[in-house]
C-alpha cells in the first residue's frame, strides 16, 4: 500500500452486517406505492427516521410494529469478527481509516456505537446528501481526512458504489468478495487479507 495515508470502508457488508432482516424502509414503500429505488436515495440522503421519512411520503400513520422491525433490526447489527483487528492494525501502520457509507440515518447509531473511536470519521450519505458512487461523498472524506484522492484507498462490497466510484474519483480501490465469486483485478475476500 505504497503512498497510501488514509483506508476508507464501506460500513454494512464490509464493517458490519445486519442479523435480523426486517426491512421496513422496503416494507414502507411497498405500502405507499413508492419506487423502492425512488424511497431509498431519499431515506438515505437525508437525516430524518422511519416516521420523518414515512410522513413526508404522505402516510401520517406509521403503524408501531413498522417500528418495531426498525428497532429489530437495528439491535442486530454487529461488527464481522476481524473488523476491529484489522482497523486496529492498519492504524498501527501509520493508516488513517474512515467509514463512507449509504445508508438512513437511524442506521448510524449503531455504526457509530459499535465502532466508537476506532475510525478517524464517517462520511455518511445521510448527512452529507449524497449517496455513493457520488463523487461528492468521496470527496468529503477527503477533505475531511486533509489527504488528495490518489492517497486513499476505499474498500467495500459494491464494486459500482465503492471500487468504480472511488476509482472514477482518483482514490485506489478493492473490493471484498466475503464469499462472492468474481473476477476482479484487485480483491479480498476478508478485511483479514487486506491487512497481512
Amino acid at each position: 500500500m505504497q503512498d497510501i495515508r488514509a483506508v476508507c470502508f464501506d460500513a454494512f457488508g464490509t464493517l458490519c452486517r445486519i442479523g435480523e432482516r426486517h426491512r421496513p424502509f422496503e416494507t414502507l414503500f411497498n405500502r405507499l406505492g413508492v419506487d423502492f429505488h425512488t424511497g431509498g436515495c431519499l431515506a438515505m440522503t437525508t437525516n430524518e427516521g422511519l416516521v420523518e421519512i414515512a410522513t413526508r411520503l404522505g402516510d401520517i400513520s406509521t403503524s408501531e410494529g413498522l417500528v418495531a422491525k426498525l428497532n429489530k433490526e437495528l439491535a442486530s447489527i454487529t461488527l464481522f469478527d476481524e473488523t476491529f483487528e484489522s482497523l486496529q492494525a492498519l492504524s498501527r501502520a501509520g493508516l488513517k481509516t474512515w467509514v463512507i457509507s449509504n445508508l438512513a440515518a437511524p442506521y448510524g447509531v449503531p455504526l457509530r456505537r459499535l465502532l466508537g473511536e476506532t475510525v478517524s470519521g464517517y462520511s455518511l450519505s445521510f448527512e452529507v446528501g449524497v449517496m455513493k458512487p457520488a463523487p461528492k461523498i468521496f470527496a468529503h472524506a477527503c477533505s475531511r481526512l486533509s489527504i488528495t484522492p490518489n492517497q486513499v484507498l476505499m474498500v467495500g462490497d459494491s464494486l459500482k458504489a465503492d471500487v468504480q466510484g472511488a476509482e472514477k474519483f482518483g482514490m485506489r480501490a478493492i473490493w471484498l468478495r466475503r464469499g462472492y465469486i468474481g473476477e476482479w483485478p484487485q480483491s479480498v475476500g476478508t478485511l483479514s487479507e487486506l491487512v497481512n
